[in-house]
């Protein structure tokens, strides 16, 4: 049962091009120890699967591990502390200290900013929220479901956090993803909340309606057959008249070409599965391909189950296919793995 109001990270139109706004210079795949990042005076610890901005002054002590990927090239590098450096998009530069930075050469090509505009519209903007800690997730997400909460609110710091519970009237839908690779790869959608029975409508972006049931008391379908390179918008409306909307496109398949090889090249050089479980993850999320990085998410989990990063990754994917009890679940866990651990 939903009870949690939906986060449409991907869909603001105020971060659609983040790269071009915000500018973020490498990925986190691996975060071992106390890893500290500066930036603007705001000082914080790194997770693995976060997305870090250029300028940042990262300092990796003795005994801990860094490991980055950086998002215009490609380039992959491991730091061993102790060092301290700023972090470009081009890789780490003022570098100090007796630790290394060791390189692994890329095939220097953009893989994780989608090329196409509709990619980027659709999914393009994912990433804008990965710099939060699992915590900020929570409090964002009982800020959101909360209609009496200002948006420049902050929920006091509760340990166990505690999650506002706001049943909202309008069906919420589940599963759909606001990219999808091809047709087949569509599964079956379902919504909770709302009351019986409900309209249903899926129209195409040339106008041609796709699907219209006026009266139904399924809260579930499974799509027809669907033409590529289009963007389709889904509504289920209830008998009360509030609806619930949600946008998704399928990749052409020239796009579906581009993609697996762009996936290449930003994989490349990375032979741990563990590495490249991250990297994929950071790939498909970017370019709004959820239901391709969840799996790879519950996966990940599963092999670093004490790992914050990939445990707030997993309930950020969750929250954003409508998944919110699974996304409560994983989130209130990560947040307790991040807790600062009394030194021996």
């Amino acid at each position: 049962m939903d009870f949690i109001k939906r986060l449409f990270l991907g869909l603001c139109l105020a971060t659609l091009c983040w790269a071009a706004t915000d500018p973020k210079a490498a990925l986190v795949v691996e975060a071992r120890g106390s890893i500290s990042a500066t930036l603007n005076g705001k000082a914080s610890n790194l997770r693995t699967l976060q997305v870090v901005a250029e300028s940042t002054k990262v300092t990796v002590p003795s005994k801990t591990r860094l490991r980055l990927v950086y998002l215009q090239s490609g380039r992959k590098e491991t730091i061993t502390g102790p060092v301290s450096f700023v972090l470009s998009s081009n890789g780490a530069t003022d570098v100090t200290g007796a630790g290394k930075v060791e390189v692994t050469k890329s095939e220097g090509a953009n893989t994780l900013v989608p090329r196409d505009e509709n990619l980027r519209r659709m999914g393009g903007a994912v990433h804008a929220k990965a710099e939060k800690s699992p915590l900020e997730l929570l409090e964002e997400v009982a800020m959101v479901s909360s209609p009496a909460a200002p948006a420049t609110s902050k929920m006091p710091t509760m340990k166990p956090p505690q999650i506002a519970v706001v049943r909202t009237s309008k069906p919420l839908i589940r599963n759909v993803s606001p990219v999808f690779r091809w047709v087949r790869s569509i599964q079956k959608v379902s919504w909770s909340q709302g009351r019986a029975p409900f309209a249903v409508t899926l129209t195409r972006d040339d106008g041609i309606i796709e699907l219209a049931l006026p009266s139904t008391t399924a809260r579930e379908l499974i799509f027809p057959e669907l033409a590529r390179g289009h963007k389709y918008v889904l509504q289920v409306k209830d008998n009360s008249g509030a609806v619930g909307s949600e946008e998704f496109y399928i990749l052409s398949s020239e796009e579906d070409r581009e993609l697996r090889e762009d996936k290449r090249v930003f994989l490349s050089g990375l032979s741990d599965r563990r590495d490249s479980l991250v990297a994929e993850i950071a790939f498909f999320e970017a370019r709004g391909l959820l239901l391709e990085a969840l799996p790879l998410a519950e996966e990940a989990v599963r092999r670093t189950p004490e790992d914050p990063g990939v445990r707030a990754a997993l309930g950020r994917l969750q929250l954003q296919l409508g998944l919110d009890e699974e996304a409560e679940k994983t989130l209130e866990k990560a947040v307790k793995l991040d807790e600062p651990r009394p030194q021996p």
